[in-house]
């Protein structure tokens, strides 16, 4: 349930909690107010939409939430009044499911569990991955640090084998310079 469809059930809860005694009773200030059996609260709607209005609430934005998280149970027709008659008097009505409300509330509270162990089980699993990466990159990065010392290395010796290949040169110009000199 959205946070607006959340707050505007808990102000129409308090409202009912704090008017109990104008349900089930003929007539209060010129309106039928509605019913209460057990935990289903038949509300006369003018009364209920006026009681949302007052409170910054639009009963037409947070019916469908509330139908869809079984608070306003909706009637046969999938409409969200209900046109009877209650204690003789015709109307419009809303049904309001306050057993609903716990059920619903353990429900949230139970998925919501459930989605914080999934999470932790992802972060953890998450924090593995980059453990073991975190090793294979210090792993690599010695790897490189191989192959750099060894091609430095072979840069030397490569260095070092062009030194004596061309001292060989030398001694071979050497050599047959000394022997055209014996020669002649």
């Amino acid at each position: 349930m959205n946070f607006e469809s959340e707050m505007s059930k808990e102000a129409m809860i308090k409202f009912i909690k704090d008017n109990i005694n104008q349900f089930n009773k003929k007539e209060v200030h010129g309106k039928f107010w509605g019913k209460i059996d057990s935990s289903i609260v038949t509300i006369n709607k003018e009364i209920c939409v006026e009681l949302l209005r007052k409170s910054g609430y639009d009963f037409d934005s947070i019916k469908k939430d509330w139908a869809v998280n079984g608070f306003l149970i909706k009637n046969a027709s999938g409409k969200f009044s209900h046109h009877v008659k209650i204690l003789g008097i015709q109307g419009n009505y809303v049904k309001l499911n306050l057993g609903k409300r716990n059920e619903n509330r353990l429900t949230q509270f139970q998925a919501l569990q459930n989605d914080l162990l999934n999470t932790q089980k992802q972060l953890n699993d998450y924090k593995e991955l980059n453990l073991k990466y975190c090793i294979r990159i210090k792993e690599l990065e010695n790897n490189v640090n191989i192959l750099n010392d060894s091609i430095e290395s072979l840069s030397n010796a490569i260095k070092s084998l062009s030194s004596l290949s061309n001292l060989k040169k030398i001694k071979n110009n050497l050599i047959q310079q000394s022997l055209d000199l014996n020669s002649n």
